[in-house]
């Protein structure tokens, strides 16, 4: 099956104005660090708006797109009863929901820090040799694909799928610029960083979110820095 999308191009960007004294003074190539710093931050915005996006002048997020259908059974929580080899069971028959049909890749998962140890805890056992080992190491047992961490998911919150089914559209990637006359008078040096991008999810069905440990991501969000497009500041 085919099938058109539009996409548009949003702006997505930050800056600083440093003194430039303290540029002078500082010991480290602090002028590469802030660019680095932007590149991060261009970076980590697009990630959040992958998977909560609004849609609304900015791309549309995975958990966004599998609450807009009425009724989806990918959306799942689990209470904090649920655990060890029960909460494994539970989450394979989870995964099942995201439906590989127009995908040939591999599931990929998303959680933060505190909930991926809460998956380590659940998964320990002793080996032959009398160790404690954990079944995660980066990667999900049994249902297989990578783990990434990221931190401004909300606690007991896992979000899965094939990302090959988001359809991300970079108009520009990410330009750095500096300049001295933006902040002339306070004897300033600006670094701006930009950088344009859409996105939309292709089918909400190879995606699922799991609450695990009472977590609810029927409820989840997050909140994005204000910006002109959506907050008219």
């Amino acid at each position: 099956a085919f099938s058109q999308v539009e996409v548009d191009g949003y702006k997505v960007g930050g800056y600083f104005r440093i003194c430039n004294a303290t540029l002078e003074d500082s010991d480290i190539d602090l002028a590469a660090e802030l660019i680095s710093a932007l590149g991060q931050a261009i970076g980590f915005a697009l990630d959040k708006a992958i998977l909560f996006g609004t849609g609304t002048k900015m791309p549309q997020g995975v958990l966004t797109a599998l609450k807009a259908v009425s009724n989806t059974p990918n959306i799942v929580s689990h209470a904090a009863s649920v655990k060890d080899l029960a909460l494994w069971q539970a989450i394979v028959t989870d995964s099942g929901l995201a439906a590989s049909k127009y995908s040939r890749g591999e599931k990929t998962w998303v959680m933060n820090e505190k909930t991926y140890t809460y998956l380590v805890t659940n998964a320990l056992a002793v080996n032959a040799a009398g160790a404690i080992v954990s079944g995660v190491n980066g990667s999900m047992p049994v249902i297989g694909g990578a783990i990434e961490v990221l931190n401004f998911i909300p606690d007991n919150i896992i979000i899965g799928g094939y990302f090959d089914l988001y359809l991300l559209a970079e108009r520009a990637g990410i330009r750095i610029s500096t300049s001295e006359h933006a902040f002339w008078v306070e004897d300033q040096t600006g670094f701006k960083g930009t950088a344009r991008y859409d996105g939309k999810v292709l089918d909400a069905g190879a995606f699922v979110a799991i609450g695990v440990n009472g977590g609810t991501p029927a409820t989840a969000s997050v909140a994005f820095a204000a910006d002109t497009a959506n907050d008219g500041e």
